[in-house]
């Protein structure tokens, strides 16, 4: 019996490498949003993921240190937990990137070379 898995690798680490294959990407991105920015980045969105990451976490945390002055210091709780749960629902609610035909097909010219208008006729 072959199988297409290298023979290298030992026995749990191809099984750890096949139970990823398997698992629910939006439940990952989810979780590892505890950090902001992670969940979008694992969804293959990394210009937000990045700019969610350096430097929205950046300006969070000034906004809720400044508004900590005014809110004896509650903003220092309630905002970062507000922070954190808008990026995981963002960061779930997203479609993945990692989804065989993904990719947007490119765009139908027309013979003269300009972008053909799309309509039911056209569309196939």
């Amino acid at each position: 019996m072959k199988s297409d898995t290298p023979s290298h690798l030992p026995d749990d680490l191809r099984a750890l490498r096949d139970g990823a294959r398997d698992m629910d990407r939006n439940m990952l991105a989810l979780i590892l949003s505890v950090i902001p920015g992670l969940g979008h980045l694992v969804k293959r969105y990394y210009g937000l993921g990045l700019t969610i990451l350096i430097p929205g976490n950046a300006l969070m945390i000034f906004v809720a240190a400044w508004l900590s002055l005014a809110t004896f210091g509650i903003s220092l709780i309630a905002l970062p937990i507000i922070w954190i749960a808008s990026i995981a629902w963002s960061a779930y609610l997203l479609p993945d990137r990692h989804r065989p035909g993904y990719a947007t097909p490119p765009p139908k010219l027309t013979e003269d070379g300009h972008l053909r208008q799309r309509n039911e006729e056209n569309d196939v």
